[in-house]
C-alpha cells in the first residue's frame, strides 16, 4: 500500500505471532506497527482495497480456525474489525482484490474440511457476500430415448431456464428451475437427432449449453 510492504503475524520457532511490520523500499528499512488485534495468528487471508489492508481468518495452532476480519489503516497505524466472513472459520485460504472489492475463500479448517467457496467484500457495505458460482450443468443419459435429466453443478442457487432446441435453432421445449437444481425433459415424442440443451440464469448474464442425442 502506498509503495510500502506489510507483513502481519505468521509462525516462527516460538509459535504463532501477531506483530505487524512495514517495509519501506526507498529507505530499505523496517518499522514495527500496531499488533494484529485478535492476537497470535498465522495462515490468514489478506487483500488490499484503496489505501487499506484487510486481514482475516487463520489459526493459532491448527486446532482452532477463525472467520474474523480486520482492516488496517496505515495513515493512523490502527486496526478495526469489519464484518466476519459469513462462512466457516478456516486457514490457508486465498485472497485478492479487483477494483474496490476484496475476495476471500478456499482453505481448510482445523478438522481438515477443505473449502472451495469464494466471498466478495465491498467496503461500502456492512457484510461479505458469496459470489455467484459459474453456471455449469450435467446431462444424462446421452444419448437419450425418453427422459433427459438436467442437474446444475456447484453451489448454484438462483433460478434458471432450461430449453431444448433442434439443429435449426427452433425451441422445442422449455422449463423453469425455481429454487432447485434438477429437472427432467421428456423427449419421448421428439424425432431422433441432435439437440442443444441451453441453461440461462434468471439475470440472463450467464449461460451454458451442451449437445444431446435423441434416439
Amino acid at each position: 500500500m502506498n509503495n510500502l510492504l506489510y507483513i502481519v503475524g505468521g509462525s516462527g520457532a516460538s509459535g504463532a505471532l501477531n506483530d505487524t511490520w512495514e517495509y519501506n523500499p526507498s529507505t530499505n528499512s523496517w518499522t514495527q506497527k500496531s499488533n494484529y488485534p485478535p492476537g497470535t495468528c498465522y495462515a490468514t487471508i489478506a487483500f488490499q482495497i484503496s489505501d487499506f489492508g484487510f486481514v482475516g481468518t487463520g489459526t493459532v495452532n491448527a486446532f482452532q480456525s477463525f472467520n474474523t476480519f480486520f482492516r488496517f489503516d496505515p495513515s493512523i497505524n490502527s486496526w478495526s474489525q469489519i464484518a466476519n466472513l459469513p462462512a466457516s472459520g478456516r486457514f490457508a485460504g486465498d485472497g485478492f482484490s479487483i477494483g474496490n472489492f476484496g475476495y476471500a475463500g478456499l482453505g481448510r479448517d482445523h478438522i481438515n474440511n477443505h473449502y472451495n467457496d469464494l466471498w466478495e467484500y465491498g467496503p461500502s457495505s456492512t457484510s461479505i457476500a458469496e459470489t455467484t458460482s459459474p453456471l455449469t450443468f450435467s446431462v444424462y443419459p446421452n444419448p437419450a430415448t425418453d427422459i433427459i435429466n438436467i442437474t446444475l453443478n456447484g453451489h448454484w442457487k438462483n433460478n434458471a431456464t432450461v430449453s431444448l432446441t433442434d439443429i435449426t435453432g427452433k425451441k422445442v421445449l422449455q422449463q423453469l428451475l425455481t429454487n432447485h437444481k434438477e429437472t427432467q425433459l421428456n423427449v419421448s415424442a421428439m424425432p431422433a437427432g441432435n439437440y442443444v440443451v441451453l441453461v440461462t440464469a434468471e439475470n440472463g448474464k450467464s449461460t451454458a449449453q451442451q449437445t444431446v442425442v435423441v434416439e
